[in-house]
């Protein structure tokens, strides 16, 4: 697995960008100052510090000199456990909303004609056809993103999305990440 892949699985996770490079550095390095961290990764050195209490408080790595100071990374499996499990309870309640939706859309008292409703899947080189979907939507967009697809959901997105909403379109957007990285429309 490359550094970007790591990267992003740590972002996936909640950490930022400055804090998966600090936190991969240092399981790479052992014990480390922030040097030695700074010149194996690319975070600024006068970051370094306030990304590792960061990491100090959400129990990642420890302080284990005084002088030098030095940190140690906490082992990864232990660790990002809790990080994990939360993004799982998470997913949990998605799919309990979703066989929940599905019930009460198949018990619906008004029942739509099918013929009325257009639902794509787009499986690769999405970003154009997704554009083009989204410009043309007239009343009502629901989006459905997987844990990959929500971190590279990026501005040019979120501005098209506003744009769609000021025209007076509902937009629904059901992620595993909705309120760890994506902010509201509104």
């Amino acid at each position: 697995m490359d550094d970007e892949r790591v990267s992003g699985a740590l972002s996936s996770l909640g950490l930022t960008r400055y804090e998966g490079e600090v936190y991969s550095s240092l399981v790479e390095l052992g014990e480390a100052n922030a040097r030695e961290i700074a010149n194996n990764c690319t975070v600024p050195r006068e970051k370094i510090y306030y990304v590792l209490r960061r990491l100090e408080k959400q129990g990642m790595v420890r302080l284990v000199s005084r002088n030098p100071i030095r940190y140690v990374a906490l082992q990864p499996k232990n660790t990002l456990k809790k990080k994990i499990d939360r993004i799982k309870r998470e997913l949990g309640k998605i799919e309990e909303a979703v066989d929940y939706l599905e019930d009460k859309y198949s018990r619906g008292k008004v029942r739509i004609e099918r013929k009325t409703l257009n639902f794509w899947e787009i499986v690769s080189g999405p970003e154009k056809r997704l554009r083009s979907i989204v410009e043309g939507c007239s009343a009502q967009l629901d989006i459905i993103m997987t844990v990959d697809e929500s971190m590279r959901a990026g501005e040019e997105l979120y501005g098209l999305l506003k744009k769609v909403e000021r025209r007076g379109v509902e937009i629904n957007i059901c992620s595993a990440l909705r309120g760890l990285n994506m902010r509201p429309l509104s």
